[in-house]
């Protein structure tokens, strides 16, 4: 589940560079002092966005395997707590889920 919403993240970072550098290119024709500052502008903005943006991705990914590894670790130190915890949460659900229905009926 997380994989394929990181995809649609990463497809649409990846057609917000594609478009931005498509803009810079079609643009580069163009002349005027105004619009030629304007573009160098946006290619400066653009630099830094896409630094911070590679490394605030990297920063996630790092954390969010940080926290998998932890987990990960809890778990197995804690195999039947969290065995009962699991248990328990399915139960709570699968009651909470039973009452919607019936209510519905």
């Amino acid at each position: 589940m997380h994989r394929h919403h990181d995809k649609d993240h990463e497809g649409t970072l990846s057609r917000l560079v594609q478009s931005t550098e498509e803009l810079l290119r079609r643009t580069a024709s163009v002349g005027g002092a105004e619009i030629e500052a304007k573009r160098d502008s946006l290619k400066r903005h653009w630099n830094e966005v896409s630094s911070s943006a590679s490394d605030w991705q990297e920063a996630a990914g790092t954390g969010l395997r940080n926290l998998s590894r932890a987990a990960d670790k809890c778990a197995h130190r804690h195999a039947w707590e969290s065995i009962g915890i699991a248990a328990l949460v399915g139960a709570v659900v699968t009651a909470c889920l039973l009452t919607r229905n019936k209510r519905r009926y």
